[in-house]
């Protein structure tokens, strides 16, 4: 048995330096998001489940500047609690400025529409987890994924393109991404399309099209391997209109 001495708080969230009083889970990516109070930033934990080697970490600069320095009429790192809302946005609360803040997860950044933050009333604000109550109430409709494995049983086959058949009404969005697998279903490339700073990018698919065709070759490809991982995003703005894929093709050959 292995004993832990010291200081039990320290222990139990770590160096003085790095504790986080917040934690939530982006239901888009399933990305582990906390708010470290004592340096003004957001981490964003992207784990990487076949290779925890390969996770990553991006700290987010919520009460700092790019180059570091707090925000004007900022003078507390004092972050608490992370939510997310219906579209994706995370947010967290500066205790003691006063002011909740909105983070893009597709920049990695503070919201370009809310770069300074927004003044919730007079006094501070305190909230450890999802203070939105989002996550219980919006995100079972609007977003959703879809993995599936495409084996090829060729070591070396090559896939071309991607031909899929949608129903992808106005309000709403459906997008693919793909990569490769080698025989013992690690990957054996990056995504198609790749990410972005660590964030999940897809091949869109046209609103309103009966039909849709992504020619690899174009777009990075064309994908070499054993097997072929394609996941699917679907998102809505009214849970009353939901996408809905029909059929998805991967157009390949032989080695």
């Amino acid at each position: 048995m292995t004993l832990i001495s010291g200081d039990c708080w320290a222990q139990r969230i770590g160096a003085d330096n790095m504790q986080n009083l917040g934690v939530g889970v982006e239901p888009a990516t399933g990305d582990v998001w906390a708010s470290l109070w004592n340096h003004g930033y957001t981490m964003r934990l992207h784990i990487d489940e076949l290779n925890y080697a390969n996770s990553t970490i991006t700290y987010i600069g919520t009460l700092r500047d790019a180059g570091g320095a707090m925000l004007p009429g900022v003078s507390s790192t004092d972050l608490r609690g992370v939510g997310f809302d219906q579209h994706g946005y995370a947010w967290t609360l500066g205790l003691n400025s006063g002011r909740v803040w909105k983070l893009d997860p597709a920049t990695n950044a503070r919201a370009a529409d809310l770069p300074a933050g927004q003044t919730i009333g007079i006094g501070t604000h305190y909230t450890y987890s999802d203070f939105t109550g989002s996550t219980a109430l919006s995100f079972t409709a609007p977003r959703g994924f879809w993995t599936y494995i495409f084996a090829s049983l060729f070591e070396a086959a090559q896939v071309d393109a991607i031909a899929w058949d949608a129903y992808v009404p106005t309000g709403t969005a459906a997008g693919i991404r793909i990569r490769a697998l080698d025989a013992f279903g690690n990957p054996a490339s990056g995504w198609l399309p790749a990410d972005i700073g660590g964030v999940a990018q897809y091949f869109e698919y046209p609103t309103g099209a009966p039909t849709h065709t992504i020619d690899l070759a174009a777009n990075g490809g064309p994908l070499i391997g054993w097997s072929f991982e394609v996941n699917i995003r679907l998102a809505t703005t009214d849970r009353a209109v939901r996408p809905i894929v029909n059929d998805v093709r991967l157009q390949w050959q032989r080695p």
